[in-house]
């Protein structure tokens, strides 16, 4: 980001000066190589593969209906116990304190992706024009309001569409027809935010719904992608990575590596 830009940013230093003091020690950068991490998902896989078994057989399965850049921010699990708590505790925890400072945690985590890295994604994928998140699992929106809406952030104005579940969705199961949009997306590159992805199914089936609505991009930016700690490929992975990792500001969410 150029001082231009960052003199247009709110605030800039000081969310800077905050995220700088929250994300390292709490979060972690989710990689992408052959035989270490999957491209699509960043899933840790065996050290012959390039994709992970699931997003495989997803497409397989459903080919390029799904999205075309997933962009998680940061991995959560056993060793990455604060994300996994967050992600859970700011929607779920009948604490309001509690649930207020996980949500003051993300909203860090998604504000310094966006910021710094939104002409990332502009590059690989083409100008982003529409926003939308993916919705509860539950049929109906929550009477309170879902508070992934406060994590929906992009500096640009953009077009803000919504999808709603109309019936439960199936577990680990993709699931479009579940999904009704409300908005217009035709021709769109919609950006389309989720707040953790573990079997990808929820978020692949909302970016299926958008495609059938005539986007013509989807990108995902996805807060966590949860390990799975019994998984063989995530022990080793994890047996692999050193002690006291800290998450680095340098990595690019988008490429998983240096900016494009």
């Amino acid at each position: 980001m150029t001082e231009p830009q960052r003199a247009r940013v709110p605030d800039y230093e000081a969310r800077r000066t905050e995220a700088m003091r929250i994300l390292p020690a709490l979060m972690r950068n989710p990689l992408s190589a052959a035989g270490v991490a999957c491209s699509v998902c960043a899933a840790p896989i065996d050290p012959h593969e390039k994709l992970c078994w699931r997003c495989l057989g997803q497409r397989q399965q459903w080919g390029d209906q799904l999205a075309d850049i997933i962009v998680p921010l940061t991995y959560a699990g056993a060793r990455n116990r604060q994300a996994m708590q967050d992600l859970w505790q700011y929607k779920n925890s009948d604490v309001p304190q509690v649930r207020q400072l996980a949500l003051y945690r993300l909203s860090h985590l998604s504000w310094w992706a966006v910021v710094h890295h939104a002409q990332c994604l502009d590059r690989l994928a083409g100008p982003v024009t529409a926003l939308t998140t993916v919705p509860s699992g539950h049929a109906g929106a929550r009477v309170d309001g879902h508070p992934i809406e406060r994590l929906a952030i992009h500096p640009r104005p953009l077009v803000r569409v919504h999808l709603v579940r109309t019936r439960d969705a199936a577990a680990r199961d993709i699931d479009p027809d579940s999904l009704q949009l409300t908005g217009r997306v035709r021709g769109q590159h919609v950006l389309l935010v989720d707040d953790t992805w573990t079997t990808g199914a929820s978020t692949q089936g909302a970016a299926i719904a958008l495609r059938r609505a005539g986007a013509a991009r989807v990108s995902v930016l996805v807060l966590g992608r949860w390990l799975n700690d019994g998984w063989p490929p995530t022990q080793r992975f994890q047996q692999s990575r050193p002690d006291g990792e800290l998450w680095d500001p340098s990595v690019c969410p988008v490429t998983r590596d240096s900016c494009p």
